[in-house]
């Protein structure tokens, strides 16, 4: 737990998981884009998430320059840790990596977080919020296309081990 004395130690402590989450975003994406596996070890998204209220200009927006993109960092961190907890369930179908009631459970967490954690992006960034929605903003395109990735994966999962149940 991290209990930082005074406000240079909690712009010290943010930094340092900034800097612990983009080698983590960098790490996945990466080994994505290769076809790799992930390197990252089981229970790496039990770290501290980026704090949402940070009181300097860098969590005011995602990028200095277009003050009408909102801080999406936290949100993509939050989905990562999402897209993880997915990808671990989808290794496990068809295989001994749990009971198909056991993950057909997990998917409905999943789902539900998912759920939420759309209902917190910011209004003009949302796919369904307008009829429509353009951004040249490569940052939210990616954002959307992970959560796509997310919700798929979990389907396809769920269906996956509802249609196992049924025979």
């Amino acid at each position: 737990m991290e209990i930082p004395g005074n406000d240079e130690d909690l712009n010290q402590t943010e930094q340092r998981r900034r800097v612990y989450w983009v080698a983590h975003l960098m790490e996945k994406t990466t080994s994505t884009e290769l076809g790799l596996p992930p390197t990252l070890q089981h229970g790496w998204h039990e770290a501290t998430l980026p704090n949402e209220n940070a009181s300097d200009t860098i969590s005011d927006h995602y990028h200095p320059d277009d003050p009408e993109t909102p801080y999406i960092f936290r949100l993509r961190i939050e989905l990562l840790v999402i897209e993880s907890k997915a990808e671990i369930a989808f290794s496990k179908v068809g295989g001994l990596g749990g009971s198909d009631q056991c993950l057909a459970l997990q998917m409905l967490e999943l789902r539900s977080e998912l759920e939420a954690w759309k209902q917190r992006l910011p209004y003009q960034i949302r796919l369904d919020a307008t009829d429509s929605f353009k951004t040249n903003n490569l940052a939210v395109i990616m954002l959307h296309i992970t959560f796509i990735r997310c919700e798929s994966m979990v389907n396809m999962v769920a269906e996956t081990t509802a249609h196992a149940g049924q025979l």
